[in-house]
């Protein structure tokens, strides 16, 4: 007898492990376990949600998603404070230590679903079925989770305050600073490669063209919806192969990283950045390894000052919503400070996990 699945359900047994042990913990952390001390220190110890799951986190609301970002974003700042006085040099603060906590809860159930048979009843997925081969073989899996899109936090509003223009020796510079107006210009790349990588590959191979057959990661072959067939090949991460498609988002978040760590070398451009909202924490920790030595405490100390802006902004945020300064009034920024400071932490692309795996693909 055919199971029934109500609409909206997964037919794939793991991945409705994945759906449902994801959304329990988003009933976990909105079930007042936000505030919890031990939850809020994994966390502050991943530097913070996915971009994924930062946007999911948002979505709960600003009550709940403003007070982790204050502890992420106070335990970023203790760090880099410790960091300096030591007088060791830059190392870490701004990495992430682990992986995203979200993230993990998600991947204990992949494996957990892949490693217990009698949990898979029903056909796998083509990302599954193909992962199952993978961990039938026992290879590694440090898979994103297959079920997720490729989705990101919507920029934070533009600001309304007028920001300085400049002209600079070079055009890419000019965009470089125009994107800096806007948004990490980072994230900005890498967003605008993933459209067009998508695109293309939904467009597929024009005729009389030669056409090398995509191979997608796993979360990419799901939001592309890549029929098992010839047209594309997905190939279980762990394996290495790069993902077509994630390649471009990170090359050019890379080649705008390697432009920002040049135009940084001078004196008026280090000047006018302080004007702009800058680079999100992700970008800033892969930026901090660029930057020339001489300029790299100059460049932290500027990533340090838009920290401590946030979390002032969630502080000042929770401290007026007391019922002891209710007449008090909320300041002008309240309303999107919650989002503003995940898109800090998070960035605006989707980001894999803690210090071994982003230093793995370098």
């Amino acid at each position: 007898m055919t199971e029934t699945l109500p609409a909206g359900v997964p037919a794939c047994p793991v991945c409705r492990e994945i759906v449902a042990r994801s959304d329990l913990y988003e009933r976990w952390l909105a079930a007042e376990n936000f505030g919890d001390t031990a939850t809020l220190r994994a966390v502050a110890a991943a530097r913070g949600f996915c971009s994924d799951h930062a946007r999911r986190t948002l979505a709960l609301g600003s009550d709940i998603a403003a007070p982790i970002a204050r502890f992420v974003l106070r335990t970023v700042s203790a760090v880099l404070e410790r960091q300096r006085n030591e007088r060791r040099g830059y190392r870490d603060a701004l990495e992430p230590q682990t992986l995203c906590p979200w993230c993990g809860s998600e991947r204990d159930a992949l494996h957990y679903a892949m490693s217990d048979k009698k949990h898979r009843r029903g056909a796998l997925c083509p990302p599954h079925a193909r992962i199952a081969l993978v961990f039938e073989r026992r290879h590694a899996l440090h898979a994103d989770p297959p079920f997720l899109r490729d989705e990101s936090l919507d920029p934070p509003p533009a600001r309304e305050e007028r920001i300085p223009s400049a002209v600079w020796w070079s055009p890419a510079v000019d965009v470089l600073w125009e994107m800096l107006r806007a948004s990490c210009p980072a994230c900005s790349a890498a967003g605008e490669a993933s459209r067009r990588r998508e695109a293309f590959l939904r467009a597929g191979p024009q005729p009389n063209e030669h056409w090398d057959v995509p191979v997608l990661c796993t979360a990419h072959f799901v939001a592309l919806g890549a029929p098992a067939d010839a047209a594309y090949r997905h190939v279980p991460d762990g394996i290495p192969r790069s993902c077509d498609w994630c390649v471009p988002m990170e090359q050019a978040a890379d080649r705008i990283e390697e432009l920002f760590a040049i135009a940084y070398r001078d004196a008026s451009f280090r000047i006018a950045y302080a004007a702009v909202p800058g680079l999100c924490i992700p970008h800033a920790t892969r930026v901090a390894r660029r930057i020339a030595a001489s300029t790299l405490d100059e460049f932290l100390a500027a990533t340090s000052l838009r920290i401590d802006a946030a979390e002032w902004e969630l502080d000042e945020r929770a401290r007026r919503r007391s019922w002891q300064l209710r007449d008090q009034g909320s300041f002008a920024s309240v309303a999107d400070v919650a989002h503003r400071a995940w898109w800090l932490i998070a960035g605006g692309t989707r980001r894999r996990g803690g210090r071994d795996d982003s230093r793995a693909r370098e």
